[in-house]
């Protein structure tokens, strides 16, 4: 287990601020907390780290065109 660490980058997210009544509000909550993560890393998108594929995946989520079982 010691061997991981340091070598990947990982993210905290919280849910404790994700308020609804429905289903679909708490949909819509997660999904602008997954933009929001994704948009504070917008510059990947015109960086070499990432290949081509997964800049088309990265901009299903900066256009929150992407479904939560993704």
């Amino acid at each position: 287990m010691n061997g991981y660490l340091g070598q990947y980058p990982t993210i905290f997210i919280s849910f404790k601020d994700i308020k609804g009544l429905t289903y679909e509000d708490l949909e819509t909550g997660i999904k602008d907390l997954i933009y929001k993560l994704y948009a504070s890393h917008r510059y990947l998108l015109e960086s070499d780290r990432l290949d081509d594929i997964q800049k088309d995946y990265f901009r299903k989520f900066i256009t929150k065109q992407f479904d939560l079982s993704e």
